[in-house]
């Protein structure tokens, strides 16, 4: 779902509780977790774990292998936190992040990002579908994050009134569990790239056709 590649000019987070534009948060190394349960996955109804090292949580499933998302995560969070609750936690910290970067901002330095559909970069996908992956580059702070196309659509209108009429609740289950974020992906075009992605929950589906930007061109067969 998204990972943060870090610069490599490498650099130290200024404190456990605060970041800088590259490398790892300080006390990183001191904090560190055995795997814990996460939920249920999305794509396999398997059993994800959650772990904690250099300073980034995963969540992972060991039946299907696949990355549901890693993120930076400061150590603070992770050591003020109770085990059975740290799934909630990082769920919620990384909704937090999600929502600035589906604003366009950059969560290590407030940039603004340039986004594109990975298919169109030089970048290897990350996420377990790889048209469903984007590559946002900070103009300000050079960081490069990769996210599930459907974090950059939160905004879309469109997409609100299908995650209203599917009582779609972000805070109701972990993030990573979302089925939203995991629709079916069709490469329409390669030049001009054009992707096709149908969403399906609680009876109700949407089409949408995207550009490279992550544009919405048309919503259900109606030019946007």
């Amino acid at each position: 779902m998204y990972r943060y590649d870090r610069p490599s000019s490498g650099g130290r987070y200024r404190t456990d509780s605060q970041e800088s534009v590259s490398g790892v948060y300080t006390g990183a190394d001191d904090t560190d977790i055995e795997p814990v349960g996460a939920g249920t996955c999305p794509l396999c109804d398997g059993t994800p774990q959650l772990t904690y090292q250099n300073g980034r949580a995963t969540v992972e499933c060991p039946d299907c292998e696949s990355l549901l998302v890693r993120s930076p995560v400061p150590p603070i969070v992770v050591r003020q936190t109770d085990t059975e609750e740290l799934p909630q936690v990082v769920s919620d910290f990384m909704l937090a992040q999600f929502q600035a970067i589906s604003s366009g901002f950059c969560v290590q330095c407030g940039g603004r990002l340039d986004s594109t559909l990975t298919v169109d970069t030089e970048y290897d996908p990350l996420v377990p579908q790889p048209l469903l992956d984007v590559t946002s580059e900070c103009r300000a702070c050079g960081s490069v994050s990769h996210q599930n196309v459907g974090i950059l659509l939160f905004d879309n209108p469109a997409v609100g009134a299908f995650l209203l009429d599917t009582d779609f609740d972000p805070l109701s289950t972990y993030f990573w569990e979302q089925t939203y974020l995991h629709p079916e992906a069709t490469l329409l075009e390669e030049d001009p790239v054009r992707v096709e992605l149908r969403f399906a929950a609680s009876d109700e589906e949407l089409e949408l056709v995207v550009d490279a930007d992550c544009t919405v061109l048309e919503a259900d067969g109606q030019t946007r």
